[in-house]
């Protein structure tokens, strides 16, 4: 009777095992580009998710608000391309799947884009000579992830795309793309690559850009 209780409670007491989840958050068309792939997560802060797209992979970590976000800097063509995140590596469980449907560019609507959010803050100049044609703005706010400067971060956009260091559309929000871009100009310029449009930063903006 005694060792009847024992094996009963001894099932009793077997740990409950939790599937780790993911979903796919971020949109998944896109114009020919670099995307950024969004999502959330099960898995506890800090563990690690490969994501894939087509044959470009990253593996990255989990926040402590159970997202994570990743931007593939290979250009992809127009077409589809499957996302699969695994958990810990390419050999890890399949927690979702999905796909990436890539539009063609449209250089019309594309230069049409860019126009009306330059327009929206103003600040064109007329001559077409050095980096900055086309653009003018005096940065004098510092900026980082989730500033609310509308404008100051419409114009960062722009002069990051003038660069060359950023592919995503002119919206005013600074988020991840433009975070990574921002690190990119930096090291382009010299200036510590923090993603943190500080002092430093702004005075290689204005120099550039404000005339």
């Amino acid at each position: 009777m005694d060792a009847a209780k024992s094996v009963t409670a001894a099932f009793a007491a077997a740990p409950t095992v939790v599937t780790p989840t993911a979903t796919i958050t971020s949109p998944t068309t896109m114009t020919a580009g670099t995307p950024t792939i969004r999502g959330t997560s099960s898995l506890s802060t800090g563990s690690q998710v490969y994501v894939s797209v087509g044959n470009s992979s990253a593996t990255i970590p989990v926040y402590s608000d159970g997202t994570w976000s990743v931007t593939f800097y290979s250009s992809f063509s127009a077409g589809s391309y499957p996302i699969t995140v695994r958990s810990t590596s390419s050999t890890g469980t399949i927690l979702t799947t999905g796909t990436l449907t890539v539009s063609p560019v449209s250089l019309l609507g594309d230069t049409n884009q860019i126009a009306g959010a330059l327009g929206a803050f103003g600040g064109f100049a007329s001559d077409s000579s050095g980096p900055s044609s086309g653009l003018s703005y005096v940065w004098n706010r510092d900026l980082q992830v989730g500033s609310p400067y509308f404008n100051d971060v419409k114009a960062l956009q722009t002069a990051l795309t003038r660069e060359g260091v950023y592919t995503g559309e002119i919206t005013g929000g600074f988020y991840d793309q433009t975070y990574l871009a921002v690190k990119a100009f930096q090291q382009k310029y010299g200036i510590k690559a923090s993603g943190y449009v500080g002092l430093a930063t702004r005075t290689k903006l204005n120099e550039l850009y404000s005339r």
